[in-house]
């Protein structure tokens, strides 16, 4: 039962439903046995721990579990570069570090990929141990749309524009222009969060983004309330993501995070209203944000 998709639908013991008989069965046919000569794997998400299925298959057999790393996780670029190495060193193959941290851009959190992608590159290659480059994995391995957007997000707050301009490669690669606009919303989303990021930093006279981290772990829900009724909703944030927020917010100024959200307002226009290619206002927005006004 490679890939199945029917765990969500098992239901307690005693209830109804298309898949209810067929579950008690199944659980039955464990409990009683299998053939020596026969193994049963069973492989889907969305299993429950607390159903009859999971608890006759840790009893007579053995469950592993594989979380999917969330792309909020502060590390989950790490576990996914982990999932990469390792996967890459049971099929014998020598992985660069650049690749590496290619691929984990390209398949995001989505982890079932990793194999795929490096059995492509593996036969690109010609078999195990032989060399395996940076432009290979850019021409073969596809992003992952959601966690790289994240990291587009990250990539602006940082200012860091190489790293910007590549992940919008990886996301219109194919020219997916359609893309586009949802990732200028995005941007805008994550600019304003940070410009109430910075007009919190000075209400509140944090000096770090450490210390209005601990400001907003601090803060009673009441106060909270108030500051959501003025518009400032990154007080519902959690603490730490907060903190990042406020990290990027203090690179830059508060006239350019006013500014960025002009330009990301014209941006959104000129994508609906004119002939230019959406990829090229994106990659010039992209330019205007990342770049100190100082030096344009």
């Amino acid at each position: 039962l490679k890939g199945f998709a029917g765990f969500p639908a098992e239901r307690n013991k005693g209830a109804s439903g298309p898949l209810a008989a067929a579950f008690e069965r199944l659980c039955e046919v464990i409990a009683d046995g299998l053939p020596d000569d026969a193994a049963l794997v069973i492989s889907g998400p969305g299993v429950d721990a607390r159903k009859r299925l999971h608890r006759t298959c840790k009893d007579h057999g053995t469950v592993i579990i594989h979380d999917r790393p969330d792309v909020k996780d502060r590390d989950w670029q790490t576990q996914v570069a982990g999932i990469i190495r390792a996967q890459a060193t049971q099929k014998e193959m020598a992985v660069p570090p650049e690749v590496v941290e290619y691929l984990v851009r390209a398949v995001g959190t989505d982890t079932a990929r990793v194999g795929m992608e490096l059995e492509k590159l593996l036969v690109h290659a010609g078999g195990p141990g032989e060399p395996i480059t940076l432009a290979d994995a850019k021409a073969l391995c596809r992003g992952d749309g959601e966690a790289i957007s994240w990291a587009l997000r990250d990539a602006v707050g940082a200012r860091d524009l190489p790293e910007a301009l590549e992940l919008v490669a990886i996301l219109l690669r194919g020219e997916q222009e359609g893309a586009v606009l949802g990732l200028i919303l995005q941007i805008a989303g994550h600019v304003r969060s940070m410009l109430q990021a910075r007009i919190l930093i000075h209400q509140l006279k944090a000096r770090s983004p450490r210390a209005f981290q601990n400001c907003l772990a601090d803060m009673d829900p009441a106060t909270k309330a108030q500051f959501v009724d003025q518009g400032l909703e990154v007080v519902t944030y959690h603490p730490y993501r907060a903190m990042l927020v406020a990290g990027q917010a203090m690179k830059f100024t508060g006239q350019e995070l006013v500014d960025g959200l002009c330009a990301l307002r014209d941006a959104y226009a000129s994508c609906i209203s004119s002939g230019i290619s959406k990829r090229v206002v994106l990659e010039n927005l992209i330019i205007q944000l990342c770049t100190s006004s100082k030096t344009r």
